[in-house]
């Protein structure tokens, strides 16, 4: 709905002090949107496609569509078949055709889906850059990549029981974070629900997890990670409901 691809059935948005249903055109115009099922067309090339973009969203298809294949690294495969491409390579176009036209809203729907490590950072570095004097709303289930965001929506079936900045999120927790490294006997004596990572070194394994208290000698209490949060916040509501 945020996108204006639906109107809501109760309620009203708005964007900068005007109603989505008097100045649809215009807020539209200010809108860029990569939704989680985008599918270009896959005879087109992705600088065709994107002019094709352009076109629709009243951009100059010129400069503007060769500057986003630059900025998203589709240069090098900017006139094969869309067809022929990897999933990350369309993940890519589909942000790239969100930014036609520097949008002042700027919507993704799990906008590093298929894209590997390297693209996933240079992504990231370059939305956050672009965030500056804009808004950018990325839907993620991946929060760790995300630990720049200056705030956090948490919904649950479209409510939302969570809105704050990262510190908040991270230190708002009935539980804690603990770590340690054990013997893999050790591991027997732990609820496995409450285990948030573990990594092997030889033949020790370092446990990370969360408890109210200190599970046992030896073990540091840690900062948890964005994703951390979650689980524990997501394990608080399923006990309290």
């Amino acid at each position: 709905m945020l996108s204006t691809a639906a109107m809501p059935d109760q309620g009203e948005i708005w964007y900068r002090d005007r109603r989505v249903i008097e100045d649809l055109a215009g807020i539209r115009g200010t809108i860029g949107y990569l939704p989680a099922d985008f599918q270009p067309y896959s005879h087109m090339t992705p600088r065709r496609f994107l002019q094709y973009m352009a076109v629709l969203k009243g951009v100059d298809p010129g400069i503007e569509v060769e500057e986003r294949l630059a900025r998203t690294d589709l240069v090098p495969v900017c006139d094969v078949r869309i067809s022929k491409l990897s999933e990350g390579t369309k993940r890519r176009l589909g942000i790239a055709q969100a930014l036609l036209g520097s949008p002042e809203v700027l919507l993704l729907d799990e906008p590093l889906t298929h894209l590997d490590g390297v693209e996933r950072r240079k992504m990231i570095e370059f939305l956050t850059r672009y965030a500056r004097g804009r808004m950018v709303v990325a839907v993620s289930h991946e929060l760790d990549e995300w630990d720049h965001v200056d705030q956090i929506v948490w919904l649950e079936q479209g409510q939302p029981v969570f809105f704050g900045p990262p510190a908040l999120w991270v230190t708002g927790l009935g539980e804690k974070v603990w770590s340690k490294v054990l013997d893999p006997e050790e591991l027997e004596g732990l609820e496995s629900r409450r285990i948030l990572a573990r990594r092997w070194t030889g033949d020790r394994v370092r446990v990370r997890l969360f408890a109210r208290m200190a599970p046992g000698d030896g073990f540091r209490e840690e900062t948890p990670t964005l994703q951390e949060a979650y689980v524990i916040r997501r394990e608080e509501r399923r006990i309290g409901s």
